[in-house]
């Protein structure tokens, strides 16, 4: 039982096999270097493409709006307002 990753291996040693065997002219060599080049010249072009995207989606996600919550006080009810952290020592100035 040949499972098909072992025939897969098999194959790939055959054509090693007639690689070596066989005489590569000068052009051959050039169509491979060629289309080697094209494949390495296509991961550059899509690897910058990747990188350019990432920069965009990191300045549209910082020039994003951001919400701001204001909360007012309403002292007139002379209720006794809560701190958390302890802010308060019962002054009524800005000066603490």
């Amino acid at each position: 039982m040949v499972t098909e990753a072992e025939e897969k291996v098999v194959e790939l040693q055959k054509q090693l096999n007639d690689l070596q065997n066989t005489k590569l002219t000068a052009t051959d060599m050039f169509t491979l270097i060629d289309r080697e080049s094209k494949h390495k010249t296509m991961l550059i072009v899509v690897l910058m493409i990747c990188w350019l995207l990432t920069i965009a989606g990191f300045i549209w996600y910082l020039t994003l709006p951001v919400d701001e919550v204001h909360v007012e006080q309403d002292t007139t009810d002379n209720s006794t307002a809560s701190y958390i952290g302890g802010d308060y020592n019962g002054s009524t100035t800005k000066d603490n």
